[in-house]
């Protein structure tokens, strides 16, 4: 998709069950020629750091995001414990 992105780009939608995350990363250089772009990203909770990511790539490509969850499909999302990486990290 690089490729395509090389030159002006009115929308853009991204719905690529799941491999959002490799392409976002291999377009990034891009996204300036992009004037509007959806995204439907599709990740596990383990992988927050990849939606993290993304979006510090899109906010330093120019672009502001609205962020809506598909399904609440976890009953108690910030009840576990921090990992061992996240309290590290700290």
């Amino acid at each position: 998709m690089a490729d395509l992105l090389q030159q002006p780009v009115d929308f853009l939608k991204i719905d690529i069950e799941g491999a959002e995350y490799p392409v976002i990363q291999d377009c990034a250089p891009y996204l300036h020629n992009v004037r509007c772009l959806f995204l439907e990203y599709h990740g596990a909770i383990s992988q927050s750091h990849e939606l993290t990511h993304m979006l510090e790539i899109l906010h330093q490509s120019g672009f502001e995001y609205y962020i809506k969850e598909a399904a609440d499909n976890i009953a108690h999302p910030f009840t576990a414990p921090k990992t061992a990486a996240a309290t590290n990290s700290s």
